[in-house]
Protein backbone atom coordinates (compact mmCIF):
# COMPACT_ATOMS: atom_id res chain seq x y z
CA UNK A 1 0.00 0.00 0.00
CA UNK A 2 2.94 2.27 1.05
CA UNK A 3 4.74 1.71 -2.19
CA UNK A 4 1.99 2.36 -4.62
CA UNK A 5 1.08 5.27 -2.82
CA UNK A 6 4.97 6.67 -2.83
CA UNK A 7 5.02 5.54 -6.65
CA UNK A 8 1.52 7.86 -7.14
CA UNK A 9 3.86 10.70 -5.33
CA UNK A 10 6.93 10.61 -7.66
CA UNK A 11 4.42 10.14 -10.83
CA UNK A 12 2.99 13.26 -9.91
CA UNK A 13 5.93 15.05 -8.92
CA UNK A 14 7.05 13.43 -12.73
CA UNK A 15 4.38 15.89 -14.47
CA UNK A 16 5.83 19.09 -13.40
CA UNK A 17 7.97 20.91 -15.68
CA UNK A 18 11.57 20.36 -15.10
CA UNK A 19 12.04 24.20 -14.79
CA UNK A 20 10.04 23.96 -11.68
CA UNK A 21 13.05 22.49 -9.77
CA UNK A 22 15.63 24.00 -12.14
CA UNK A 23 16.06 27.00 -9.82
CA UNK A 24 17.73 30.22 -11.60
CA UNK A 25 18.49 33.71 -10.91
CA UNK A 26 16.04 36.54 -12.16
CA UNK A 27 17.97 38.61 -14.08
CA UNK A 28 15.63 39.05 -16.95
CA UNK A 29 12.21 39.62 -15.03
CA UNK A 30 13.02 43.41 -15.72
CA UNK A 31 12.05 42.76 -19.38
CA UNK A 32 8.32 41.19 -18.51
CA UNK A 33 7.72 44.98 -17.60
CA UNK A 34 6.40 44.13 -13.99
CA UNK A 35 7.30 45.36 -10.50
CA UNK A 36 10.24 44.02 -8.70
CA UNK A 37 10.18 45.45 -4.63
CA UNK A 38 12.36 44.23 -1.82
CA UNK A 39 12.09 44.97 1.83
CA UNK A 40 13.84 45.12 4.69
CA UNK A 41 12.00 42.85 7.31
CA UNK A 42 11.38 40.30 5.65
CA UNK A 43 14.10 38.01 3.62
CA UNK A 44 12.31 38.01 0.00
CA UNK A 45 11.93 40.06 -2.72
CA UNK A 46 8.71 39.92 -4.72
CA UNK A 47 8.71 40.18 -8.51
CA UNK A 48 4.28 41.14 -9.56
CA UNK A 49 2.76 43.02 -11.87
CA UNK A 50 -1.02 45.03 -11.49
CA UNK A 51 -4.24 45.47 -12.51
CA UNK A 52 -6.62 48.64 -11.74
CA UNK A 53 -8.68 49.52 -8.75
CA UNK A 54 -11.75 48.64 -7.87
CA UNK A 55 -12.51 45.82 -10.72
CA UNK A 56 -14.40 43.05 -9.40
CA UNK A 57 -17.44 42.35 -6.32
CA UNK A 58 -15.31 41.37 -3.42
CA UNK A 59 -15.73 37.29 -2.08
CA UNK A 60 -14.81 35.53 1.13
CA UNK A 61 -11.37 35.11 -0.16
CA UNK A 62 -7.69 36.27 0.37
CA UNK A 63 -6.79 39.10 -2.01
CA UNK A 64 -3.23 40.23 -2.69
CA UNK A 65 -3.05 43.93 -4.03
CA UNK A 66 -0.53 46.48 -4.03
CA UNK A 67 -0.98 50.04 -2.49
CA UNK A 68 2.36 52.77 -1.65
CA UNK A 69 4.78 50.69 -2.31
CA UNK A 70 3.45 47.59 -0.56
CA UNK A 71 2.27 44.28 -1.42
CA UNK A 72 -0.96 43.53 0.82
CA UNK A 73 -2.96 40.41 1.62
CA UNK A 74 -7.33 40.97 2.93
CA UNK A 75 -9.25 38.59 3.83
CA UNK A 76 -12.75 39.31 1.80
CA UNK A 77 -11.87 42.82 0.50
CA UNK A 78 -8.81 44.70 -0.69
CA UNK A 79 -8.42 48.59 -1.28
CA UNK A 80 -6.17 49.04 -4.08
CA UNK A 81 -4.40 47.61 -7.35
CA UNK A 82 -4.76 44.01 -7.61
CA UNK A 83 -2.18 41.79 -8.52
CA UNK A 84 -2.31 39.91 -11.69
CA UNK A 85 -0.61 36.92 -13.47
CA UNK A 86 2.52 35.78 -12.37
CA UNK A 87 3.29 36.14 -8.95
CA UNK A 88 7.07 35.24 -7.86
CA UNK A 89 8.71 35.49 -4.54
CA UNK A 90 12.08 35.44 -4.15
CA UNK A 91 15.01 34.19 -1.02
CA UNK A 92 17.66 37.07 -0.94
CA UNK A 93 19.64 34.59 -1.86
CA UNK A 94 18.02 34.45 -5.46
CA UNK A 95 16.55 31.57 -5.84
CA UNK A 96 13.00 30.92 -6.12
CA UNK A 97 10.99 30.59 -3.06
CA UNK A 98 7.37 30.72 -4.16
CA UNK A 99 5.73 30.59 -7.79
CA UNK A 100 2.20 30.91 -8.96
CA UNK A 101 -0.43 32.86 -10.63
CA UNK A 102 -3.35 35.44 -9.85
CA UNK A 103 -6.25 35.73 -11.35
CA UNK A 104 -7.34 40.15 -10.12
CA UNK A 105 -5.53 39.29 -6.94
CA UNK A 106 -6.27 35.85 -6.05
CA UNK A 107 -4.70 32.53 -6.66
CA UNK A 108 -4.92 30.33 -10.08
CA UNK A 109 -3.80 27.09 -10.69
CA UNK A 110 -0.67 25.40 -9.44
CA UNK A 111 1.74 27.36 -7.26
CA UNK A 112 5.00 26.16 -5.82
CA UNK A 113 7.05 26.57 -2.73
CA UNK A 114 10.44 26.27 -2.46
CA UNK A 115 13.07 26.28 0.63
CA UNK A 116 16.27 28.84 0.90
CA UNK A 117 17.89 25.60 -0.71
CA UNK A 118 15.78 25.43 -3.38
CA UNK A 119 14.51 22.11 -2.02
CA UNK A 120 10.31 22.05 -3.37
CA UNK A 121 8.26 22.41 -0.28
CA UNK A 122 4.53 22.46 -1.44
CA UNK A 123 2.77 22.03 -4.61
CA UNK A 124 -0.79 23.36 -4.58
CA UNK A 125 -4.14 23.64 -7.00
CA UNK A 126 -5.95 26.56 -6.95
CA UNK A 127 -9.24 27.88 -8.28
CA UNK A 128 -10.92 31.49 -7.55
CA UNK A 129 -8.49 31.88 -4.92
CA UNK A 130 -9.66 28.45 -2.90
CA UNK A 131 -7.62 25.36 -2.62
CA UNK A 132 -9.23 23.03 -5.31
CA UNK A 133 -7.50 20.11 -6.16
CA UNK A 134 -4.40 17.90 -4.84
CA UNK A 135 -1.80 19.59 -2.61
CA UNK A 136 1.13 17.90 -1.34
CA UNK A 137 3.15 19.35 1.29
CA UNK A 138 6.78 17.69 1.38
CA UNK A 139 8.81 18.09 4.84
CA UNK A 140 11.70 15.94 3.68
CA UNK A 141 12.61 13.08 2.13
CA UNK A 142 10.68 10.59 4.45
CA UNK A 143 7.67 13.22 5.29
CA UNK A 144 4.29 13.58 2.52
CA UNK A 145 1.04 14.91 3.23
CA UNK A 146 -1.12 14.60 0.26
CA UNK A 147 -4.67 16.51 0.92
CA UNK A 148 -7.51 16.94 -1.88
CA UNK A 149 -9.83 19.81 -1.38
CA UNK A 150 -13.14 21.17 -3.21
CA UNK A 151 -13.82 24.91 -3.26
CA UNK A 152 -10.98 25.57 -0.28
CA UNK A 153 -12.60 22.30 1.73
CA UNK A 154 -11.35 19.01 2.57
CA UNK A 155 -12.36 16.57 0.12
CA UNK A 156 -11.69 12.79 -0.25
CA UNK A 157 -8.50 11.24 0.67
CA UNK A 158 -6.01 13.22 2.99
CA UNK A 159 -3.03 11.03 2.86
CA UNK A 160 0.13 11.37 5.74
CA UNK A 161 3.84 9.42 5.00
CA UNK A 162 6.10 10.10 7.94
CA UNK A 163 9.16 7.56 8.28
CA UNK A 164 7.68 4.04 7.16
CA UNK A 165 3.93 4.38 8.53
CA UNK A 166 1.09 6.43 6.06
CA UNK A 167 -2.32 6.78 7.52
CA UNK A 168 -5.57 7.67 5.13
CA UNK A 169 -8.30 9.47 6.65
CA UNK A 170 -11.20 10.84 4.07
CA UNK A 171 -13.07 14.14 4.19
CA UNK A 172 -16.21 14.81 2.47
CA UNK A 173 -17.22 19.19 2.12
CA UNK A 174 -14.82 19.90 5.39
CA UNK A 175 -16.32 17.54 7.35
CA UNK A 176 -13.91 14.37 8.68
CA UNK A 177 -15.90 10.65 7.54
CA UNK A 178 -15.37 8.33 10.61
CA UNK A 179 -13.60 5.31 9.94
CA UNK A 180 -17.08 3.12 9.99
CA UNK A 181 -19.15 6.05 8.20
CA UNK A 182 -16.12 5.83 5.23
CA UNK A 183 -16.56 2.34 4.57
CA UNK A 184 -20.10 2.87 4.60
CA UNK A 185 -19.91 5.03 1.64
CA UNK A 186 -17.41 3.30 -0.39
CA UNK A 187 -19.87 0.58 0.31
CA UNK A 188 -22.49 2.92 -0.74
CA UNK A 189 -20.74 4.41 -4.43
CA UNK A 190 -19.79 0.78 -5.60
CA UNK A 191 -23.64 -0.21 -4.89
CA UNK A 192 -24.70 2.58 -6.98
CA UNK A 193 -22.23 1.77 -9.73
CA UNK A 194 -22.97 -1.92 -10.10
CA UNK A 195 -27.10 -0.84 -9.82
CA UNK A 196 -25.81 1.34 -12.98
CA UNK A 197 -24.14 -1.38 -15.03
CA UNK A 198 -27.14 -3.99 -13.99
CA UNK A 199 -29.87 -1.41 -15.16
CA UNK A 200 -27.55 -0.39 -18.37
CA UNK A 201 -27.10 -4.32 -19.04
CA UNK A 202 -31.00 -5.04 -18.95
CA UNK A 203 -32.50 -1.75 -20.76
CA UNK A 204 -34.41 -3.10 -24.04
CA UNK A 205 -33.43 -0.90 -26.91
CA UNK A 206 -36.66 0.56 -28.38
CA UNK A 207 -37.90 -0.29 -31.26
CA UNK A 208 -38.66 2.29 -34.82
CA UNK A 209 -42.39 2.10 -35.16
CA UNK A 210 -42.57 4.74 -37.47
CA UNK A 211 -43.88 3.69 -41.52
CA UNK A 212 -41.98 5.53 -44.07
CA UNK A 213 -44.11 6.32 -47.20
Amino acid sequence: MRNSIIKTIFSLLWLIPATVFCQGFHEDFELLNKYSIQTDSLDYEFCFQVEGEDQLEPENVIYYWFKKGRILQTYGNYSGKLLHDTFKVYHKNGLLAEKGKLSYGTKEGKWYQWDSNGLLTQISEWKSGRLHGTCITINNKTNRKIAKYKNGQKHGKQITIKDEETTTIRYKKGRLIKEKSAKQFIKKVKLARQKKKEKKETEIPKLDTTVSE
